[in-house]
């Protein structure tokens, strides 16, 4: 359809420029000749002005990959909290840890691979959200600022994606075949902590773990 249209729209717009140029041209009896080339050749491109061309690195798509000697080399450290909102974050991760355990009866009985893969389940599905709303606020900035990120949202949007991926190993391990539990179909990653963690990053950005600029 496009392709029958376009001659029509060509027409009408060169008879549109025929018929401006006759009515300025009106004192002199010759009057330009407008065809589907010369209208086609109009553009807006030769205006702008040629500015030298500058490399300026966005991101890097190529990323180091970790064997496992390099990963059993990786030390286990924690940063002592400094400062309010160091310890206020820390004391709420805690108690979401705390309440978690508690209310999925993590804490009790023995421990089983059913327990520990649905703990995952529900976890990574949490997890994929910090990194999500992170690139997409940084997103938004970009364009508010107009001015470049330095990578740091395509490097959000991975850690949401490796999160996902996760979800994804520990589906195929739960079974896929099998009917997960009513807790994991409608998770409140979507209606709670999407919304609620858009806030926290907009109010404390330090203490959300996410986008550190």
């Amino acid at each position: 359809m496009l392709r029958y249209r376009t001659p029509t729209l060509a027409a009408a717009a060169a008879m549109k420029v025929q018929q401006m140029f006759t009515h300025s041209s009106s004192s002199s009896n010759k009057t330009p000749v407008w065809g589907y080339t010369q209208v086609n050749r109009l553009s807006f491109v030769d205006l702008v002005p040629r500015v030298p061309a500058r490399e300026e690195d966005e991101s890097s798509s190529e990323r180091p990959h970790w064997n496992l000697p390099d990963i059993e080399k990786v030390a286990i450290t924690h940063k002592p909290a400094e400062g309010i909102v160091d310890t206020l974050a820390y004391r709420l991760v805690r108690t979401c840890r705390w309440a978690f355990d508690t209310f999925s009866l993590y804490r009790f009985g023995s421990l089983t691979e059913q327990k520990v893969i649905n703990r995952c389940l529900f976890l990574e599905t949490v997890a994929g959200v910090p990194g999500m709303v992170g690139g997409m606020l940084r997103h938004l900035t970009s364009l508010r600022q107009m001015r470049r990120d330095k990578g740091w949202i395509n490097t959000l949007l991975v850690e949401a994606e490796n999160e996902r991926m996760h979800l994804m190993t520990f589906i195929e391990l739960r079974q896929a075949r099998c009917r997960l539990p009513p807790v994991h179909q409608n998770h409140p990653s979507d209606h709670v902590q999407l919304p609620s963690y858009c806030l926290h990053y907009l109010a404390a950005l330090r203490a959300s773990f996410c986008g550190l600029p």
